[in-house]
């Protein structure tokens, strides 16, 4: 009798905490701590189907003028993802105030995390063009699934797209795949 009163319990839980976030709040500015003008972060979020939502809530720019927005990416996504390529006009055109310059009162510890001075902890920027119109943010390691971190740029973005990381399980698969591949090639030289 204590058995299946134990599973009901245990599914009940699983069913009660299913969506709930096991992360916490990437953006500090969301969490009391301000930063310059910013008291929170634009929302990215990856959704499970790789599609990306836009949202914010509450002042998201650095600075009053209104430009520099904090942004918080979000993986809701099952998988990991190295990098999102974002668009917008002017996203990338970096004029040296971002969450990293100095300019701001409550800039995170170990700023400048890269030469912009818009990245933010295990982020980079790649790819982006003299007009600053679009451009790659990157994940040092990845952002994990249910994992989230923030950075700064210098307009909001519009659009955009994720790009994961294989799993090891897929790789292996590959790597078998074409070992098995390269065998059989042997075999047909050999007969």
């Amino acid at each position: 009798m204590k058995k299946p009163a134990m599973l009901l319990a245990v599914a009940v839980a699983v069913i009660l905490f299913a969506g709930q976030r096991a992360y916490a709040d990437g953006c500090p500015a969301s969490v009391g701590s301000p930063i310059g003008n910013a008291s929170a972060c634009y929302l990215i979020t990856i959704n499970p189907d790789l599609s990306l939502s836009f949202g914010s809530s509450g002042s998201v720019f650095l600075d009053p003028a209104g430009d520099d927005p904090l942004l918080e990416v979000i993986n809701d996504a099952t998988s990991t993802v190295g990098s999102i390529y974002l668009t917008g006009p002017g996203v990338f055109a970096f004029n040296g105030d971002g969450l990293c310059s100095g300019l701001w009162s409550g800039a995170p510890a170990g700023c400048p995390f890269d030469f912009t001075t818009y990245a933010g902890p295990t982020t980079w920027f790649s790819g982006y063009n003299s007009l600053g119109n679009y451009g790659t943010v990157n994940f040092t390691g990845g952002l994990l699934s249910g994992g989230s971190t923030y950075f700064s740029l210098e307009n909001l973005p519009t659009g955009g797209t994720p790009s994961t990381i294989p799993e090891p399980g897929s790789i292996f698969l590959l790597g078998s795949g074409l070992t098995g591949l390269g065998a059989l090639r042997r075999r047909i030289r050999r007969a």
